[in-house]
């Protein structure tokens, strides 16, 4: 599993040998809450055309979803396993201990 884009504290996007993932935060008021979910092959298309503008829209659209409750009416998009999800965490863990590594120049 392997980060590849992220809009910090908004979403994130992961990719496999399986396929692609996405975890939106949704903010609602007081709480938060992360939905992870595996996007199919319109949406992994729709990534590879229009880039990170598609996939801002896409989280922005599951997050409004879920403030009208309505996402299981509008979305057809599973959730993410429990396994995946590790992954995702650990792939995401990877990453963030890589901007802590200080500057080393190329000899």
């Amino acid at each position: 599993m392997q980060l590849i884009e992220i809009k910090p504290y908004y979403w994130e996007l992961y990719k496999d040998n399986d396929g692609m993932y996405l975890n939106v935060i949704i903010n609602v008021r007081i709480v938060s809450f992360e939905k992870a979910i595996i996007l199919d092959e319109e949406a992994i298309q729709g990534y590879i055309i229009q880039g990170k503008e598609f996939i801002d829209g896409l989280a922005k659209r599951v997050e409004s979803s879920h403030f009208r409750n309505d996402y299981d009416r509008f979305y057809s998009y599973p959730d993410v396993s429990k396994e995946q999800s590790n992954k995702m965490n650990e792939a995401f863990k990877l990453w963030a201990s890589s901007l802590d590594k200080p500057y080393e120049p190329y000899i």
